[in-house]
């Protein structure tokens, strides 16, 4: 998927522009935004594919682009404090508590509830963290269900991206209510369960 970098309160898009001793980020209008593609956390030039985004500058990829292994996690970004939402639904992403524990549901979209605020990953797999609690969702064995927890003793559930939905680790999506769907990913042009990004903050992962 290629994406484009805005600066919000600029209302610019970076643009490269290639000299003689390497790239160089510049910001434009829209007209010349450069388009990026994300790998393992990581934002690429997607014209200059040897090449991807460090704090403020291009830096160029020194192993293979592909090699999980071989990644600086100080090179990698996650998207902070977004609100995801459910276009379809107008729902969001939902702090519900459950005999004194925290877990996901959905709930009409509103921009300004903290509780709406999570942290997730750009690519590859990666946590759910409640912007709130400053917490990861685990799996509560005893409680039968995920719950934001302290993960020093357990891992944190993974999650992916894949065709604009949010998939849990064996395939399933939220749904349009972000509640766990019964059935597995399927692919669509536009799915009923594409969950926007917004309002986020992009956030150098070993932050």
């Amino acid at each position: 998927m290629v994406i484009y970098l805005r600066n919000d309160g600029a209302e610019k898009y970076l643009r490269i522009k290639m000299r003689k001793n390497g790239p160089k980020l510049m910001t434009t209008t829209s007209k010349g935004a450069a388009p990026f593609f994300t790998s393992y956390g990581r934002i690429i030039s997607y014209e200059f594919p040897q090449y991807h985004l460090v704090n403020n500058r291009l830096v160029k990829i020194e192993d293979d682009v592909k090699d999980s292994r071989r990644i600086d996690q100080g090179s990698t970004w996650t998207l902070g404090e977004c609100n995801l939402r459910n276009p379809k639904s107008g729902m969001s992403l939902d702090l519900k508590e459950v005999d004194g524990k925290n877990t996901t549901t959905g709930a009409a979209t509103d921009l300004h509830s903290d509780s709406q605020r999570f942290s997730v990953g750009i690519s590859g797999k990666w946590p759910l963290e409640s912007s709130k609690l400053g917490t990861l969702l685990v799996r509560d064995e005893k409680a039968g269900l995920s719950t934001f927890a302290d993960t020093r003793d357990r891992k944190g559930a993974e999650f992916r991206w894949n065709a604009r939905q949010i998939l849990t680790k064996v395939g399933k999506p939220f749904d349009q209510n972000f509640q766990k769907a019964s059935g597995y990913f399927k692919f669509s042009s536009a799915p009923d369960n594409a969950v926007v990004p917004t309002g986020c903050k992009l956030v150098v992962g070993s932050e």
